[in-house]
């Protein structure tokens, strides 16, 4: 008997709160709510949207260097999906503002 199979629903279920914040604009709870998620899940039952998540998140709150993080963990974790791209090219401009500056 797997004892974290409990656990699966409760991880899903977070995913759906933060996702609800996140569309109502409420960036500093969807935050919270992902960051518990990481810092309490195994790490196989992270799906690695919620790093895409937390990088936005970042970006959005101009935390650019935790976006940057989020962003790589996600390419990493997540290396030929549609969001993969996506995530590159933030990593890309992010470089280009880091070298400005």
């Amino acid at each position: 008997l797997d004892e974290s199979a409990h656990l699966r629903p409760q991880a899903r279920s977070e995913r759906l709160l933060a996702h609800h914040f996140l569309e109502a604009g409420e960036f500093d709870k969807a935050k919270n709510v992902l960051e518990h998620h990481v810092l309490t899940r195994p790490d196989p039952e992270i799906d690695p949207k919620v790093f895409f998540d937390l990088a936005y998140i970042s970006f959005k709150r101009k935390t650019l260097n935790k976006s940057r993080q989020y962003f790589q963990t996600y390419a990493t974790r997540e290396p030929d999906s549609r969001l993969t791209e996506r995530a590159r090219r933030v990593l890309k401009q992010l470089e280009r503002v880091q070298n400005l500056n």
